[in-house]
């Protein structure tokens, strides 16, 4: 339950008119460069990193006394994991550059228009970021 009260005197808040407002709505676009390649040999070393763990822990007579009974099962998940997330990240940066290829002409017309990357924008700073 609520009441409305009206103010009868001045509420002790003082107004000054400094003109007029605008209020804008805008859209930033942010563009991120990932080195997949980087990321496809630090997976390959982990990988290599596994195997070589897994082959200790064979070698290793009384395997309860450590957790190596649970390190394949572990490292196998995780390094799943990291696979996927790279072909996601693959797939992603492939159909990108599909449609960049396909709508050039229409990318062109929007750099005009509204100022966003067109193709050559994205060579240009594919270029400066190697």
């Amino acid at each position: 339950d609520y009441t409305v009260e009206k103010y009868e005197g001045s509420p002790g808040i003082y107004y000054q008119n400094k003109g007029q407002m605008n209020l804008y709505n805008t859209q930033w676009s942010v563009v991120v460069y990932v080195n997949l390649k980087k990321i496809d040999t630090q997976s390959q070393g982990i990988e290599q990193y596994i195997k070589h763990v897994n082959k200790l822990c064979q070698e290793l007579g009384v395997q309860n006394w450590t957790d190596c009974h649970h390190f394949q099962e572990i490292a196998d998940d995780k390094l799943e994991r990291i696979k996927k997330t790279e072909e996601l990240l693959l797939d992603i940066s492939m159909k990108s550059e599909k449609k960049r290829g396909i709508f050039n002409f229409i990318s062109h017309i929007s750099k005009i228009l509204f100022g966003t990357m067109d193709n050559d924008d994205a060579e240009y700073y594919n270029e400066q970021i190697k």
